[in-house]
């Protein structure tokens, strides 16, 4: 994304003028490390699954150990179209939420009685998530409640999360499953996707952090 390209600008200049070593690593993988951190897991044991899911990305890969890069990361899975958190934040924004909308959203779900989700359709763990805030509209209209439409959307991205994570392990065995990116703050998706077995999560406070991520790297 063009936005990192001035930290990475910023950090070859001042390597340059210290003599330093410059290391570059992704905005992925520092949420990636950040979560790998917070579980107290190890980036140089074994093959694990990973989501990550922020404002931008709602992507699943197979990372794996590697002696020069620390891990490498491939894309197996995740959506198709916007991200889960795009969808969030556009909810939130329909509901008269600030941006971002996550935590109010969050918050706003938890107070519904339940409005169950979408079933999106996965395929080999990918997803289309862009129909739902259509739907998101037409509840609107038809007078559905803020609390029922934040856990609707809410549950939806539940749903997609849970089986592509179990489609993933069709193909690669039951691996271990690592959660990062802010989205993951939320308190339903974290409990429903919890309910897989062998699931590790950053915790709440660094879901969204990826500096510390980037450092331990």
């Amino acid at each position: 994304m063009p936005c990192f390209r001035v930290g990475e600008c910023a950090a070859t200049c001042v390597a340059s003028a210290l003599g330093v070593p410059l290391y570059s690593f992704s905005h992925q993988q520092g949420h990636i490390a950040a979560a790998v951190f917070s579980s107290k897991r190890s980036l140089k044991d074994d093959p694990f699954l990973a989501w990550h899911l922020s404002g931008g990305t709602t992507e699943l890969l197979l990372v794996e150990p590697d002696s020069e890069l620390i891990f490498k990361e491939k894309i197996i899975g995740g959506s198709t179209d916007i991200s889960a958190g795009q969808l969030i934040d556009r909810t939130g924004i329909m509901l008269g939420f600030e941006f971002p909308s996550g935590p109010s959203l969050d918050h706003m779900s938890l107070k519904s009685e339940g409005c169950r989700g979408y079933k999106v359709r996965s395929v080999d763990s990918r997803f289309s998530l862009s129909g739902m805030e259509n739907k998101v509209v037409e509840m609107l209209l038809d007078g559905v409640s803020n609390e029922d439409i934040a856990y609707f959307v809410v549950d939806t991205v539940c749903g997609a999360i849970v089986t592509a994570s179990l489609q993933a392990r069709d193909v690669y065995g039951d691996l271990p499953l690592l959660c990062s990116g802010g989205v993951f703050a939320n308190t339903i998706l974290r409990k429903q996707v919890f309910s897989l077995d062998n699931v590790f999560f950053a915790s709440t406070e660094l879901s969204g952090d990826n500096a510390l991520g980037i450092a331990y790297l």
